[in-house]
């Protein structure tokens, strides 16, 4: 999968404001997502979107949307992540192991996945479709910047 930080274009936009995607933040159709940014593997059509975060109190619980496969509500997996950043050995391994710059690790804090996606996606599937995702999406998934990343990530329970 190759993951890579893009912006949306207008026909995409569009695409977010027909099917009323709903925030994960909130869930109410009174806020839908409408992002100017994603992640995206446009050859296995699934996009990550980083939603914010959803209380200020929890700042670092960080919300994000995986659409997999289409554009819609019924295709958008709710995640909410921490990220954890390796002591300073252990990074520095990783780095040398991946020959990357820069290494970090998010744990799954939890996730919400549609009925019609949970027989056709395990959670290790998931996991590293996200981990793959994460590695794209590096330190702030800014189409203008790129860095030598990768991202793990750790199943809280």
């Amino acid at each position: 999968m190759a993951f890579v930080n893009a912006y949306l274009t207008e026909e995409e936009k569009e695409k977010f404001r027909e099917a009323k995607v709903l925030d994960p933040r909130w869930r109410s159709p009174k806020y839908c997502l409408e992002p100017t940014t994603w992640t995206v593997d446009e050859e296995n059509k699934i996009a990550l979107l980083n939603c914010g975060v959803a209380n200020r109190d929890e700042h670092w619980k960080k919300t994000f949307a995986l659409i997999y496969k289409q554009i819609d509500n019924e295709h958008l997996i709710e995640l909410t992540l921490i990220e954890k950043c390796p002591d300073y050995l252990t990074e520095k391994k990783l780095r040398e192991k991946y020959n990357v710059k820069a290494v970090t690790k998010w744990e799954v804090f939890d996730y919400k996945m549609p009925e019609m996606l949970k027989n056709k996606i395990s959670q290790e599937e998931l996991f590293e479709i996200l981990e793959n995702a994460l590695t794209g999406y590096e330190i702030n998934g800014k189409p203008d910047k790129k860095y030598s990343f990768k991202a793990l990530i750790q199943d809280r329970k």
